[in-house]
């Protein structure tokens, strides 16, 4: 409706890398040692899910990062090693790893749960077996042998050279380190000043991953590494606009809310920037990109929002693990799990149908049904009532005077700065915590450490309280319910009443709603005459009119009482007709563009006389 709204356009973009020739065969070698630990029917039951799952475990952390490989390569070991005992259900363990879409925040650890089967023990050859493995994920740790921290550091430079600053998302803790560490040491040559931390489920409470997270915005050049532990939770809009996704998701919905940390209304960046990294030799990424997230992207795109997976997801998930562990093709590059698999064509006409549902809905309710136009009338009608930045700014401005307070400029344009005087106790108790001088600003997004006063904020609130306070008390003639001046506004006296209607509203059920509006009037022969329309003129009349000479007390008193004596008989018809005829019209044009029942709107009269103010015309005529 003509005006800047602060959302972002989402600029989306995908890259590949491939796994080093010694990466690849370490993922070769594992991926045999995992199929031959769930091979065979000598593990029927738990036992064999529990391997199964390890398997899973130790093939997302050896595709995740050198780091998260020898972590779990040693703790599986070690697990071993120590015979330790299984206490933990099999399909629990299974959702730390498949990111289930019942957690809130899965677990970034690497996963502790027995590995096997804790009775057996291994053989020397089998720990030479995994200390093999481990001392190899431990040798990858160089960019030229992990070819994906490479393409992500390429991908962060190319961002902070653009003036960007990412979030780049891994899985696991140990990961996040190692890109964390890895990236600064590739990059601070080139990026001056750059800062790089992590902040994963190892550092603390949400309020020190918060602190921790605050710290590093102070640094003009930045780059925050983190797991799913800050994809709920913690705003990141106003410091961090591109998100990298180093490790695949293996639920979108964990997409969409990595993306929405950055991508949402305060972002002041007009473009926010998403790069999606995935392995195009690394069979898991493929088809979980090719099953799942493209599947996401295009109903995205296709209705503008995302729409959650369907919970049963999970076995989606096991199918696509399914055709990488169970299955033994040629060449681990040629693995593909088949689209029409039963279980995924089940999954995607079930995601289809919430999708059909989400769409049916919005077109239920219409949101894309109404017109502009006739959202804009209806938002004209209520400015004047509910009042602009601009209103909010001005009374917060002449109201903080009256109580020795101040509202000054600043040098940085839209910047305020608020200091409260006599309403330091009052906005302590409303807003506590609160510092004074308060940096402030009325309208837009307002820059880290300024706070955006709205009518509702609550130190408005309780300034607008201490208005009312004082002027009901009438003890205060520097907030007056009533008064008059001398001003060159107006050729002819005029009055202007504050004035609360209230209201009888019934459909289905009795509801009482009341309004302020202000009603300016002059004497016409004997009676009264509104100036039309009167909230434009009333308000024009309070805002503009300046007053040119004093005027006595007994004046004052005289005016106002001339005032108020004409309101006689019932002075307030016309206008309570006027405002119930343009309530009825409102509440059905709405209900016309809803399909919902008329309303019956009812008057309580006469209405309350909340103020009075006399413009005296400057040569004192009448």
């Amino acid at each position: 409706l003509g005006a800047d709204t602060p959302f972002p356009q989402r600029d989306s973009s995908e890259r590949a890398y491939k796994l080093s020739a010694e990466y690849h065969k370490l993922f070769e070698d594992v991926l045999e040692y995992c199929r031959e630990s769930v091979a065979g029917d000598d593990g029927a039951g738990q036992r064999q899910r529990v391997r199964y799952w390890a398997a899973t475990a130790i093939l997302r952390c050896v595709l995740s990062s050198p780091a998260a490989a020898a972590a779990m390569l040693e703790k599986r070991r070690e697990a071993k090693h120590e015979r330790e005992v299984a206490t933990l259900d099999p399909e629990s363990y299974a959702n730390d790893i498949i990111d289930s879409a019942e957690d809130d925040q899965p677990s970034d650890y690497i996963p502790t749960a027995p590995l096997d089967d804790p009775s057996a023990e291994f053989t020397e050859a089998e720990l030479r077996r995994l200390d093999g493995f481990l001392k190899r994920a431990q040798s990858l740790d160089d960019p030229a042998q992990d070819l994906k921290l490479k393409e992500a550091a390429a991908i962060v430079s190319e961002l902070l050279s653009d003036g960007f600053s990412p979030i780049v998302y891994c899985r696991f803790i140990a990961t996040a380190e190692y890109v964390a560490e890895r990236l600064k040491l590739m990059l601070q040559r080139k990026h001056a000043d750059l800062q790089v931390e992590s902040v994963t489920g190892g550092d603390g409470d949400s309020d020190q991953r918060a602190e921790k997270v605050d710290k590093l915005a102070e640094q003009p050049v930045r780059v925050l590494v983190a797991t799913e532990c800050l994809s709920e939770g913690i705003n990141l809009q106003e410091y961090y606009d591109a998100v990298v996704h180093y490790d695949l998701p293996w639920n979108p919905n964990r997409l969409e809310q990595r993306e929405g940390r950055v991508d949402r209304y305060g972002q002041t960046n007009p473009v926010v920037k998403t790069v999606l990294l995935y392995g195009s030799d690394n069979p898991i990424d493929l088809v979980v990109l090719d099953v799942l997230i493209r599947k996401a992207q295009i109903i995205r795109r296709k209705l503008g929002i995302a729409v959650p997976v369907p919970v049963d997801s999970e076995a989606v998930v096991e199918a696509i693990i399914d055709s990488v562990l169970l299955k033994r093709p040629g060449r681990a590059d040629q693995l593909t799990l088949d689209l029409g698999d039963q279980k995924v064509s089940r999954f995607h006409e079930e995601w289809d149908k919430a999708a059909d549902r989400e769409g049916k809905a919005r077109t239920y309710f219409a949101q894309e049904g109404i017109k502009p136009d006739e959202v804009a009338r209806e938002l004209d009608e209520m400015e004047p009532a509910l009042g602009t930045t601009d209103d909010v700014q001005r009374f917060v401005g002449n109201a903080i005077q009256r109580f020795n307070g101040s509202l000054r400029a600043t040098k940085r344009k839209g910047v305020l700065e608020l200091q409260p005087g006599e309403m330091q106790h009052p906005m302590d108790l409303q807003h506590p915590g609160v510092k004074f001088p308060l940096p402030v600003a009325f309208d837009g997004v307002p820059p880290d450490g300024v706070t955006l006063l709205g009518r509702n904020h609550p130190l408005v609130a309780a300034l607008t309280e201490a208005v009312l306070g004082r002027a009901f008390a009438g003890d205060d003639p520097a907030v007056s319910r009533s008064s008059a001046i001398y001003t060159g506004a107006v050729s002819t006296r005029t009055a202007v009443l504050v004035l609360r209607l209230r209201y009888l509203l019934e459909e289905a059920v009795q509801q009482f709603a009341e309004e302020v509006i202000v009603a300016p009037f002059t004497r016409s022969g004997g009676g009264i005459e509104w100036l039309q329309p009167l909230q434009d003129v009333g308000l024009r009349l309070l805002g503009d009119a300046k007053p040119t000479a004093n005027i006595s007390p007994e004046e004052r008193q005289q005016q106002v009482a001339w005032a108020l004596g004409m309101l006689k008989d019932d002075w307030y018809a016309p206008i309570v007709e006027e405002r119930k005829r343009a309530l009825e019209e409102s509440h059905g044009r709405l209900r016309k563009v809803v399909k919902a029942k008329p309303l019956s709107v009812t008057p309580h009269t006469p209405p309350d006389v909340l103020g009075c103010y006399v413009l005296v015309p400057a040569g004192g005529r009448g």
